[in-house]
């Protein structure tokens, strides 16, 4: 089938075709999300604050392993620590609020298709997302990139409804709208509420006017945002200061910005990487933009629209000193209706086949792999963590969050020997204790004879991790 040149008139629902197309998406993009154990830093960091917050009861200040922790909004912590409640701390009850936020983007996009780009192009805009390398990724972890990619989806494709509607239902489209770019907020700061904020702008502008955003739907949209972000706000204000307040937002949104402190990078990263992440839709993306660069703009307007969102997208997260691959997943829904607007029908379809296919192998090539290697899972089973409530914890040099999570315990990191050897002075000799440490520390530990560890006996043991226990009265 030829890729039209101009979008035919609306379709009122769904084919069956495309709930197929839909379902077996995500299908493919649930499978087996507790197969890989939680992963650090990110999946087990997330995990174990909303664990903590199930637990405590406290949804304004998130914790991790006891302390404050305010580098990211709270709606992450609020999904996931709800579905611990549910279902039990889990790695599937941890992954869950990422993949309904998946499966809800899939549904928002087949519907977006099927108004905007003709009937029966819904399945195969839910196919084409859901087999985009970075979205079937990103559904599977615990981590915000997922809910904030539904949130920004919903709030433009919400947004692009609105403009072309009147009345009752413009106004109805236009709350939801700001009600997602609010709840954008909720889940990644101030960088949710720019995204949705300036791509709006940036269509505007180009569009000539069309919707433009007068001053009633620019106060609508603060309206909307402040009612869903602001008792949080107020509340978290409540406990750390309006000073604490602004050093947050110095911390999280200045100093990431100019200096980057997770993943500082240059500004020309994305160009380098979002072939890979974007795949396999990145691959055809020059075609795709002559093909719409050369579509008559007031005849195809869903073009500049999702063009606006694509690039804009990349221009954004560009400008930052942070960056990180995850960063781009906002993009996907963009790049994947362009494929489905400007693509053959037929190969759309089968590129999605074959890479569905491709993706259900890897899922079980490498989730042993990565069990292994990215989390301490296995350590903790093997030392039986969870069980050994008394003793005390500590990770020598190491700092990884899965210790946390998966023994159910505070963790005391120690970054040095001098700091080990004062550690061990101060617990009394009949204490419990556990030391986490890699194979290659412990080897220059018992060469140490500052260090003795002669009453420890190795627990458990991961490749290259041991667990090391001095049980009570030892």
């Amino acid at each position: 089938m030829r890729a039209m040149s101009s979008p035919p008139a609306r379709s009122p629902g769904l084919p069956r075709s495309s709930w197929v197309w839909l379902l077996a998406t995500a299908a493919v993009v649930s499978l087996a999300p507790g197969r890989i154990a939680l992963t650090d830093p990110d999946e087990a960091r997330y995990a174990e604050a909303s664990r903590e917050m199930a637990r405590d009861g406290d949804i304004i200040v998130p914790h991790f392993n006891g302390e404050p922790r305010l580098s990211k909004p709270p709606l992450i912590y609020w999904t996931q620590s709800a579905s611990f409640v549910m279902l039990g701390a889990s790695e599937i009850s941890a992954r869950l609020p990422s993949l309904l936020a998946a499966l809800a983007t899939l549904m928002l996009v087949a519907w977006w298709a099927e108004r905007n780009i003709g009937a029966g192009s819904g399945g195969p805009a839910a196919a084409a997302l859901g087999v985009t390398l970075l979205f079937f990724a990103c559904a599977r972890l615990a981590i915000t990139d997922m809910l904030l990619c539904l949130c920004v989806t919903a709030a433009l494709l919400l947004w692009h409804e609105a403009i072309s509607q009147t009345g009752a239902a413009r106004r109805r489209l236009a709350w939801a709208a700001s009600a997602s770019i609010g709840l954008a907020a909720l889940a990644k700061g101030p960088v949710g509420l720019a995204l949705a904020g300036l791509i709006i702008l940036a269509i505007t502008l180009l569009s000539r006017g069309r919707g433009m955003t007068t001053w009633r739907g620019m106060l609508l949209a603060i309206t909307g945002v402040a009612l869903v972000a602001g008792p949080w706000v107020a509340g978290l204000a409540g406990r750390i200061g309006a000073g604490g307040i602004v050093e947050l937002l110095r911390r999280e949104a200045l100093e990431r910005s100019v200096w980057g402190l997770d993943h500082p990078r240059p500004s020309y990263y994305y160009l380098l990487t979002w072939w890979a992440t974007l795949f396999p839709w990145s691959l055809a993306a020059p075609f795709i933009f002559i093909k719409a660069v050369k579509a008559p703009r007031p005849r195809d307007p869903a073009t500049l629209f999702l063009l606006c969102w694509l690039i804009g997208t990349l221009f954004f997260f560009s400008l930052p000193a942070d960056k990180n691959d995850a960063y781009l997943l906002p993009a996907a829904p963009a790049l994947a209706l362009l494929a489905v607007r400007w693509l053959p029908r037929r190969l759309t379809l089968t590129v999605s086949t074959v890479m569905g296919c491709a993706l259900i192998v890897a899922v079980f090539v490498v989730s042993n792999p990565l069990s292994r290697d990215r989390s301490l899972k296995e350590l903790a089973l093997s030392a039986d963590l969870s069980h050994r409530n008394d003793d005390i914890l500590i990770s020598y040099r190491l700092y990884r969050p899965s210790l946390v999570f998966y023994s159910g315990r505070p963790v005391q990191w120690v970054a040095s020997g001098k700091e080990l050897r004062r550690l061990l002075a101060e617990i009394p000799r009949d204490a419990g204790v556990t030391i986490v440490m890699t194979v290659q520390r412990l080897e220059k530990a018992r060469a140490d004879p500052r260090l003795d560890l002669g009453a420890f006996q190795i627990a458990g043991s991961q490749a290259g991790y041991v667990a090391l226990v001095r049980a009570p009265g030892g």
